[in-house]
């Protein structure tokens, strides 16, 4: 009868350490999930400080005015609205010029990065040292060759508007273009 006892009392301490052991974890999860959710929050409230009054806008504003926010989009009063739900940002919508400016960018990133990986595999000796001079050199190169195009961009954009200003000060062209 003794054994049988001892073997109870066995059974009740395993019984105990297994249940405490169950309590320990749960509370554990819990002070993981509070913590979890305590970082998302913070994060949120760091993320609400990132962005202008003016860009952020409720899901419902936008969907009942979603034509003036597309026209702010567009005319680059600004250059993206933060869609928010219960006053914590939710999505982004993005103007096309603002996406294909990121785009572009994200692009350029990749190429950066396969020219590295070319060079990288191409050098025989396998060292890196000029892999770096090599990219920044061709960047350099294509930076260049943007910047002049962009010169000339503005040059003929800078010559159709006197162009308009010249034939805006014509009266024939004037009287031309209210018969039509």
């Amino acid at each position: 009868m003794e054994n049988t006892t001892v073997g109870f009392m066995l059974i009740g301490i395993l019984i105990a350490v297994l249940f405490i052991g169950l309590i320990l974890l749960k509370k554990d999860e819990k002070v993981k999930n509070a913590k979890k959710e305590k970082e998302k929050e913070e994060y949120r409230q760091s993320s609400i400080k990132k962005y202008k009054q003016e860009e952020m806008v409720s899901q419902d504003a936008f969907a009942k005015e979603i034509t003036h926010y597309v026209s702010a989009l567009t005319s680059s009063e600004v250059n993206r609205m933060i869609l928010t739900k219960e006053e914590q940002p939710e999505a982004v919508v993005l103007s096309i010029v603002e996406y294909e400016s990121m785009k572009e960018l994200a692009d350029e990133y990749i190429e950066y990065m396969e020219c590295a990986r070319i060079i990288t595999e191409c050098n025989p000796d396998g060292k890196t040292r000029g892999v770096a001079f090599d990219i920044d050199a061709y960047y350099a190169k294509r930076m260049a060759t943007n910047k002049v195009q962009e010169s000339i961009d503005a040059q003929e954009a800078e010559r159709w508007s006197d162009g308009a200003n010249i034939a805006s000060q014509n009266e024939e062209y004037l009287k031309f273009v209210k018969e039509e």
